[in-house]
């Protein structure tokens, strides 16, 4: 009797382990991708055309592991139109002849500066680019943007290198969302999930998408003193040291690419010539005219947000006056909310793949989209930050 009963304990042992294993993984396997997602609504004005970019890369040029080549090869199975390659205190691979269009990519090159504020990136169109003192360069963001640069304040909070003076009012925007921070304060179980995932999960780092608060906050302070954008940044490296000569490339290219990008918004059409394509970008970025995309989790070409009052239809990175109907198309219409701000303060949102807002009420107003994802164990719903976009500022009449 007590030989059957210690047999039945023991299927009944495996039987516990087997469901803990599986509940576990699915912890982190996204119900999502198996969900029904709407993916016909287009951008409702034909004149405008949504182009996507990889923003603030690492190759072997300072401390990533791969050459523009081949990070170019791996963005366009991805899907990608541009990336900006911003490798640490160095635009050798500028001098080299490395930017320009490859395997159908524009790479486009600039600098990631170490400073005594912190991390900053810096790119210009210009052909006396390669020619700049970037030794001094961070004192003529001081007071007023400069008009063939684009800068941004890189990963504000990382506790290595944190911006230390943000009162450097030249600086077009700052990393919303920085790929190679949002791992930083993870648990190890969220890391562990991530790294099992990586085996049986094609886009295993959604799991560390958190909603970036401390940098919405910071940039909602900042529209107080200065008109001021944000991006998505990969800041991939795929190149973890172990000892001090060896490291290993994980996680890969292909991995971080995915995790965030940047979509500019644009009446021109990209002509597949450099000198003209990398204007529109520069113009697009500098202007506020993109949105940030989280997590991969669907193609979100076709989101739209623009502002309409009786005199004129503005888009993101413009400016409006008087009462103004504000209007958000997602192409997505399944478990999501829409979030419309003023600043900080939530004025409005929706459940439906559309949102309208009429107001005279002055100040930045920006869109924040949900994806509700449904996960194992107990199905328990996740609410998920994936679109960002730049303000539309409603002004005074």
């Amino acid at each position: 009797m007590s030989i059957f009963i210690n047999r039945i304990l023991k299927k009944l042992l495996v039987i516990f382990l087997i469901f803990v294993v599986i509940t576990f993984l699915f912890t982190f396997i996204d119900l999502y991708s198996f969900r029904y997602t709407k993916q016909d609504i287009k951008i409702p004005e034909d004149k405008l055309h949504d182009y996507t970019g990889l923003i603030h890369i690492h190759t072997k040029y300072s401390d990533g592991s791969g050459t523009p080549e081949e990070i170019a090869k791996i963005a366009h199975n991805l899907g990608i139109d541009f990336i900006l390659i911003s490798d640490h205190n160095t635009i050798q691979s500028l001098t080299e002849g490395k930017e320009g269009y490859s395997n159908n990519v524009l790479v486009m090159i600039g600098n990631e500066i170490s400073s005594e504020i912190g991390h900053y990136l810096v790119y210009s169109p210009s052909l006396d680019f390669k020619y700049s003192d970037f030794s001094n360069l961070l004192s003529r963001f001081k007071e007023n943007k400069l008009q063939d640069f684009y800068a941004v304040f890189c990963h504000p909070f990382l506790p290595k290198t944190p911006i230390k003076d943000w009162n450097y009012y030249g600086f077009d925007a700052l990393e919303i969302f920085n790929g190679d921070s949002q791992w930083r304060d993870d648990s190890f179980f969220e890391i562990f999930e991530v790294l099992v995932g990586s085996i049986i999960y094609k886009n295993p780092l959604n799991k560390l998408v958190d909603r970036p608060e401390k940098d919405i906050k910071k940039w909602c302070e900042l529209f107080k003193s200065r008109k001021i954008f944000q991006i998505g940044s990969v800041d991939a490296h795929s190149n973890i040291k172990i000892f001090p000569n060896f490291a290993i490339k994980f996680p890969g290219y292909d991995a971080t690419l995915r995790f965030v990008k940047t979509h500019i918004i644009t009446e021109e059409r990209l002509s597949g010539f450099i000198k003209e394509d990398k204007y529109i970008i520069f113009d697009c970025l500098k202007k506020g005219k993109c949105y940030t995309e989280l997590g991969n989790f669907s193609d979100p070409s076709g989101f739209m947000f623009r502002g309409i009052s009786n005199y004129d239809t503005v888009y993101s990175g413009e400016e409006i006056k008087g009462k103004t109907t504000f209007s958000i198309v997602v192409p997505d219409t399944t478990d999501i909310i829409i979030k419309l701000y003023n600043n900080d303060e939530i004025v409005c949102s929706s459940e439906n793949y559309k949102l309208e807002y009429t107001t005279a009420k002055l100040g930045e107003y920006w869109v924040e989209v949900i994806q509700v994802r449904k996960g194992l164990p107990f199905f328990q719903k996740n609410e998920i930050s994936w679109i960002i976009s730049n303000p539309i500022f409603l002004l005074k009449n």
